[in-house]
């Protein structure tokens, strides 16, 4: 099935099951997407990992609950709007076999790939780096890691790619070079590079760098993401997307 025009998706939607969005019901996200004339709503909870070890994505208890209500919900509202289900995931190679399979166990749509964690060659992760560490590993250890997880050809999309620069506060030639390799990664194996609203809405963060967006070329395909922990965020980066679609913001 074809995607409807960007100006009528809504891409990356998260639910209170992460545990650091609000409280507000699925039910409320896709009645605000429909009042905005969405035709497509994509949820995309981050994925959880067996044993729960990094505290900031959903309970694994609770994935089949995600996916049972969702899909509930995908047929109940069938004839008003298009529900996708799907996660968005850090792409370790020791969790490789167990995200191959949430497709096809769980009956998920897509999946995004999101990187904030990356391993390093004794298998750990830099989620409990000191703050040493992160600064002189992490964005090239981030850079790896999501250059690994697109060759994979698991995923329909890259969640903020430039967000793995949030340490730096200049911009300089070995960001260049990073993010020469992330793109041409990305256009090899044809997909897309998300521009994230949320990123945008918060310079503060250096989470979004205009730097990295001026090197992407035209046929490079892209997608536009809310990143959406509340329905006021959704709406809000919704407003926000079609205003630059129609040019009327950078």
């Amino acid at each position: 099935m074809q995607s409807p025009p960007l100006e009528d998706r809504i891409y990356h939607v998260h639910t209170t099951r992460c545990g650091h969005a609000t409280e507000e019901t699925d039910e409320e996200y896709i009645e605000a997407a429909i009042a905005l004339g969405a035709k497509e709503l994509s949820f995309s909870e981050h994925m959880p990992v067996p044993g729960d070890p990094f505290n900031y994505q959903m309970p694994m208890h609770r994935l089949p609950e995600y996916v049972e209500t969702l899909k509930a919900l995908q047929k109940k509202y069938a004839d008003r709007i298009t529900i996708r289900v799907g996660m968005e995931c850090e792409y370790l190679p020791s969790l490789e076999g167990y995200i191959r399979s949430l497709m096809p166990e769980y009956g998920l749509e897509f999946l995004i790939l999101g990187q904030h964690l990356y391993e390093h060659p004794d298998g750990t992760t830099n989620f409990r780096d000191d703050e040493e560490t992160r600064e002189r590993f992490d964005v090239p250890g981030l850079a790896e890691g999501m250059i690994a997880g697109i060759r994979t050809g698991l995923f329909e999309a890259v969640a903020h790619p430039d967000r793995i620069f949030r340490r730096k506060r200049s911009w300089g030639e070995e960001e260049t070079a990073i993010a020469r390799r992330i793109i041409r990664a990305a256009m090899e194996q044809k997909i897309p590079l998300e521009i994230n609203m949320e990123s945008r809405n918060f310079p503060e963060y250096h989470f979004y760098w205009p730097e990295f967006w001026k090197l992407v070329p035209p046929e490079c395909e892209i997608v536009y993401g809310v990143d959406a922990h509340a329905v006021k965020e959704m709406v809000d980066n919704t407003v926000m997307i079609r205003k630059i679609l129609r040019g009327e913001i950078e």
